[in-house]
């Protein structure tokens, strides 16, 4: 179930339309993780987007924020910002670090 909002919202950002942006937000819904089933740096953004009694949940690259009652409000895109680490390191300039190490796929895919 979702508002008239939301349906716009996925059928912009996803390029789904009709019954696929519904069946979309549907499974986000389902099958989304909320901030108990990621990792430490998505627990802190999920749970800075679920105030008000509302909740945030990621599903496949996007964030969905439910009602109380499992009502989709809206969606977006993953902040891409998350930061990239080679082992244990940080890397802190990841174009600098790809020249270093041509053969990190991780890197390549993210830059």
């Amino acid at each position: 179930m979702m508002t008239r909002h939301a349906a716009a919202r996925v059928s912009e950002r996803t390029g789904l339309t009709g019954e696929r942006a519904v069946r979309f937000a549907e499974r986000a819904i389902e099958r989304g993780a909320g901030s108990d089933r990621v990792d430490r740096w998505n627990k802190d953004y999920l749970e800075k987007r679920s105030v008000d009694g509302k909740r945030a949940v990621l599903y496949n690259g996007y964030i969905f924020i439910l009602s109380d009652d499992d009502r989709c409000i809206t969606m977006w895109a993953m902040d891409s910002t998350k930061p990239l680490y080679h082992g244990k390191e940080k890397i802190r300039n990841v174009k600098k670090h790809i020249k270093m190490y041509p053969r990190d796929v991780d890197c390549d895919d993210a830059a």
